[in-house]
């Protein structure tokens, strides 16, 4: 994301045409510039503008430092921190199911948010004792998505060991 964008964001936040949040720091036809990342804008300014706009200078950096990608893959890792505690609550099932359902709403990349979904299936499935209940398609999908992992990273390697059992062969069916 760049300065001006940023700006952007900021100011149609706060419902605000260009010359009231240019406030006469920068003219308006500068900052529209500024916005269409066309012109710079001066440190001075920037920090006129946002002081201006009451927008901390620290969350605005912070902001401008996340790449789009990082952004999705902190999104995704939420939902998954929100699992693991609830996979130690006394319903863990239930809360687990309303966790997908947040996680189907979520606005990330489809292939992040395929393998999001099918994880969480994954520790629902894990959840199931009676072999009659086993979703065998499901099981055959985990195995090739995550027992298969070029590279393991700790992450993946974590991943892994939360879904070992549903290798089991007793519990596995293999066609």
């Amino acid at each position: 994301m760049t300065v001006g964008e940023l700006l952007k964001e900021y100011r149609v936040k706060q419902n605000k045409n260009q010359k009231e949040f240019s406030a006469g720091i920068v003219s308006q036809s500068y900052y529209s510039k500024v916005e269409k990342n066309i012109h710079r804008i001066t440190a001075d300014d920037l920090l006129l503008l946002l002081t201006h706009n009451a927008i901390s200078v620290k969350t605005f950096f912070e902001k401008l430092e996340i790449d789009p990608h990082q952004e999705q893959v902190n999104k995704v890792n939420a939902i998954f921190e929100e699992i693991t505690k609830a996979n130690y609550a006394d319903n863990s099932l239930a809360q687990i199911k309303k966790i997908k359902a947040k996680a189907v709403k979520l606005d990330v990349e489809a292939d992040m948010k395929k393998d999001m979904l099918l994880i969480i299936d994954g520790v629902l499935e894990s959840e199931k004792d009676d072999p009659e209940t086993f979703d065998i398609n499901l099981r055959n999908q985990l195995k090739e998505k995550i027992f298969l992992m070029p590279e393991y990273d700790t992450y993946k390697l974590s991943v892994y060991a939360n879904f070992v059992d549903l290798l089991k062969l007793s519990n596995f069916l293999c066609k």
